[in-house]
C-alpha cells in the first residue's frame, strides 16, 4: 500500500506516528513563526487512480542504433532561506540528503529576501569621503551613517567622468557653482539629502558634447571613522554547510559547485533614500534590490566587492580599503562562479549595462582567483534574442573576459493548482522551452562556440501554497523529462530548483517536505538520473514509441556499467499501460511513484511484457 508516511497530514495514522508527526510540526512551526510557516502546504490522499484498459502503448529500444552520446550533468541548486539554517528542524535532513545525491555542479545562491544571508557588507563604509554619481532624471542619495554632513569636497553636475575622489569635469558642459551651492544650503548639517539630477535645477547654458550628463558629488561626514561594516557570521554557517555536502569526502574538491552571491549591497545603487531592512535574519524582504543605476560608475566598487568576498572564502581574508583585516581562515577550492541572477528582474539591467557589470565583477575575482570558471546572465524570462546576441559577442566585452557558461530559466505553471490533470500540461510547456533552447544554441553557436550552457532553475511555480501531494510526483517526472531531452539538445549542465522552499518562499519549488525533513520524489527521481546517467559516454539509442501517447520513453546504456536500460515516464494523471520488449521480461524495475511516497524508488521485477504506470510515475527498467 501507499507509505503510510507519505498520506495525508489531515488523514488517519497510528498513535506513535501521530505523535512524531505532531512533534515535527511543533518544531516548524517554533522555528519558522517569523517567517509564516505553521501549516503543511499540501494537502490529501492521492487521488483515486483510473486505468484505461483499452490503451497500452508499446515501446521498442533498437540497442543498435546510437542516437546521441551524452555529456550532460544532471544537478540541482540550493537556495539560502531559515529552513537551511542550523537549528531549523530539517537542517541536518536536507544536508544530508543533499550529500547523499552526490550530485556535482550544485548551484548555491544567498539571495535578496534574506540581506542578512545574503549581502556580507550592508553599510557603507563609515570613512571619509563618500561619493556618488547617477544620471540626469535620477537622484543622488547622500547620507551619513555616522553624524551629519559637514563638507562639500566636489559637486557637479553635466558632463562627468571618473570615480570618487578622481572626478573630472568638462569645463564647457558642467555646472558645478550652482550644485555645490545647494549642496552647502540643503545638506550641510543634515544625515542626509536627495539631489535631483536634473538641467531644471542646474542649467547648462551652451554645451556641444554628445555626453551623458549626471550628478556628481564627494562629501564629508562629521564623525566619521575609518571602518566597514562586512560580517560573515550568518553567512559562514550557510557556506560551510552547502560545502561540506557537496565536497567529495576526503578532498578539497567541491564537484564543480556553482556559488552566485546574486544580491549585491544596496548602498552601492542610487536610491530615493536609505533602503531597510528586518533585523531579524529569518525576516522576509521583497524591497532590498533598489536602483537601477550604481552610484559609482566606474564599477571598481563593485568588482572590490566580490574581489574581497573570494579572498575571504579562497584566501583566509582580506584587507579593506582603510587598511583593517578580516581574517576568516576559510580556503576553500571555489573553481565556478556566477555573476548575478535574474538580471532583467533584478536592478532591471538592459544587455549593456550587465555586461559592463559582469566584466567588473570578473575582473574583480580574478584578483582573487585567476583561474576561476564564470557564468553569466541567469535570464528568468524568455525569447529575449537581444540579451543573447549582445552578451555573447566577444566585441562587447573587455578584453580577455571569459564567457564560459551561460545560464537561463524555465518554470512550467498552471492556473488550477488542485488539479491533478492540469499537472499534464507542465510537458507540452516545457516542449515550448526546448524550441527556444534550439533557438539559444544556434546564437551561442555563431558567437561563441566554447561557451557551455546551464540551465540552471528548472521547475513548476504554481503561485499557491496548497496543492495536493501528486503534485510532487508530477515534478519529479518533469524533472526527469526535462533531463532527457535537454541532454539531447546538448545542454552541458540541467539543473532543477530548488532543494528547499516553503509557504513565502516558492513551496511549490521544494525538493523537500518542509514539515518532515524528508526527500519528496523530486529528489528521489533526481537521484535515478544521477546514478544512471554518468554524464560522459551514455549512449542514447533509437527508441520508438507512439509520441501522442501520454508515454516518453528513451532507451539508453551507461557507461558506468553497459547495460541496456529503458525509462518510461507516464505525463498522465491516470494510470498507463506500457508493453515493452521480451528482453525486458524479469528485469529490475526501479520506480519513484505514488507507491514509493518520500522513500526511494521502489524495486521490483517485471514479470512479463506489461507494466502499469501510476499517474506521473518515473520508471527504470534494466536488463540485469
Amino acid at each position: 500500500g501507499i507509505n503510510a508516511e507519505y498520506g495525508s497530514l489531515l488523514g488517519s495514522m497510528g498513535k506513535v506516528q501521530g505523535l512524531l508527526l505532531f512533534a515535527t510540526i511543533l518544531l516548524c512551526v517554533t522555528f519558522t513563526t517569523s517567517i509564516g510557516t505553521k501549516k503543511p502546504f499540501y494537502h490529501g490522499n492521492y487521488p483515486k487512480v483510473k486505468y484505461e484498459p483499452n490503451t497500452v502503448t508499446k515501446v521498442q529500444v533498437d540497442y543498435s542504433s546510437v542516437t546521441q552520446v551524452t555529456n550532460s550533468i544532471p544537478t540541482l541548486q540550493v537556495v539560502v532561506n531559515p529552513l537551511i539554517r542550523r537549528g531549523s528542524p530539517i537542517h541536518d535532513s536536507t544536508f544530508k540528503a543533499l550529500a547523499d545525491l552526490q550530485a556535482t555542479h550544485v548551484r548555491f545562491v544567498p539571495w535578496l529576501p534574506y540581506p542578512k544571508l545574503a549581502v556580507a557588507e550592508l553599510y557603507p563604509p563609515y570613512g571619509n569621503p563618500r561619493c556618488g554619481q547617477v544620471l540626469q532624471g535620477s537622484n543622488l542619495f547622500m547620507q551619513c551613517k555616522t553624524g551629519v554632513i559637514n563638507g562639500i569636497d566636489f559637486a557637479a553636475f553635466g558632463d562627468n567622468s571618473g570615480r570618487c575622489q578622481r572626478f573630472q569635469t568638462n569645463p564647457s558642459c558642467t555646472n558645478t557653482l550652482d550644485v555645490k551651492k545647494y549642496l552647502e544650503k540643503y545638506c550641510i548639517g543634515q544625515p542626509s539629502c536627495l539631489i535631483p539630477a536634473s538641467s531644471n535645477s542646474f542649467p547648462i547654458k551652451s554645451c556641444s558634447s554628445q555626453a551623458t550628463f549626471t550628478i556628481a558629488a564627494q562629501w564629508r561626514c562629521s564623525n566619521a571613522v575609518n571602518k566597514t561594516s562586512w560580517d560573515f557570521s550568518l553567512i559562514d554557517p550557510l557556506m560551510e554547510d552547502f560545502l561540506s555536502a557537496v565536497t567529495k569526502p576526503g578532498t578539497n574538491d567541491t564537484k564543480g559547485a556553482w556559488i552566485n552571491f546574486s544580491t549585491t549591497p544596496e548602498w552601492l545603487w542610487a536610491t530615493n533614500g536609505e533602503i531597510s531592512f528586518p533585523d531579524d535574519p529569518n525576516g522576509l524582504t521583497w524591497g532590498y534590490t533598489q536602483g537601477t543605476e550604481l552610484l559609482d560608475r566606474s564599477l571598481v566598487d563593485l568588482g572590490n566587492y566580490y574581489e574581497r568576498l573570494l579572498r575571504w572564502y579562497t584566501q583566509g581574508g582580506f584587507t579593506d580599503q582603510y587598511g583593517n583585516k578580516y581574517t576568516g581562515g576559510h580556503y576553500y577550492n571555489i573553481t565556478n562562479w556566477e555573476v548575478l541572477n535574474e538580471i532583467e528582474s533584478e536592478h532591471g539591467m538592459t544587455p549593456q549595462a550587465y555586461t559592463q557589470r559582469y566584466d567588473a565583477i570578473v575582473q574583480g575575482i580574478q584578483r582573487a582567483v585567476p583561474n576561476m570558471k564564470f557564468m553569466g546572465m541567469a535570464l528568468a524570462y524568455h525569447n529575449e534574442w537581444n540579451w543573447y546576441q549582445y552578451f555573447l559577442n566577444h566585441s562587447n566585452h573587455a578584453p580577455n573576459i571569459p564567457l564560459d557558461f551561460i545560464s537561463f530559466h524555465f518554470y512550467a505553471g498552471t492556473n488550477q493548482p488542485e488539479d491533478p490533470a492540469a499537472y499534464e500540461s507542465f510537458f507540452p510547456q516545457a516542449d515550448g522551452f526546448h524550441a527556444e533552447v534550439v533557438q539559444i544554441l544556434k546564437i551561442k553557436n555563431s558567437l561563441s562556440p566554447s561557451t557551455k550552457i546551464d540551465t540552471d532553475e528548472l521547475g513548476v511555480i504554481l503561485g499557491s501554497n496548497t496543492f495536493p501531494i501528486i503534485y510532487w510526483n508530477a515534478v519529479a517526472a518533469l524533472d526527469t523529462y526535462q533531463y532527457l531531452k535537454l541532454s539531447v539538445l546538448g545542454v552541458d549542465v540541467i539543473g532543477i530548483s530548488q532543494l528547499v522552499g516553503f509557504p513565502s518562499q516558492f513551496p511549490d519549488v521544494s525538493m523537500m517536505n518542509w514539515t518532515s525533513g524528508q526527500p519528496t520524489p523530486r529528489v528521489w527521481a533526481l537521484k535515478l538520473v544521477i546514478q544512471h546517467f554518468d554524464s560522459k559516454t551514455t549512449k542514447m539509442m533509437e527508441t520508438y514509441f507512439d509520441a501522442s501517447s501520454p508515454i516518453f520513453a528513451q532507451g539508453f546504456i551507461s557507461g558506468n556499467d553497459g547495460v541496456p536500460r529503458l525509462v518510461l515516464i507516464n505525463k498522465s494523471s491516470n494510470i498507463q499501460t506500457v508493453a515493452v520488449a521480451s528482453a525486458f521480461i524479469d528485469s529490475q524495475v526501479e520506480c519513484v511513484d505514488q507507491f514509493s511516497g518520500f522513500g526511494p524508488a521502489r524495486v521490483f521485477s517485471l514479470d512479463g511484457p506489461l507494466i502499469d504506470l501510476f499517474p506521473f510515475a518515473v520508471c527504470y527498467l534494466s536488463q540485469l
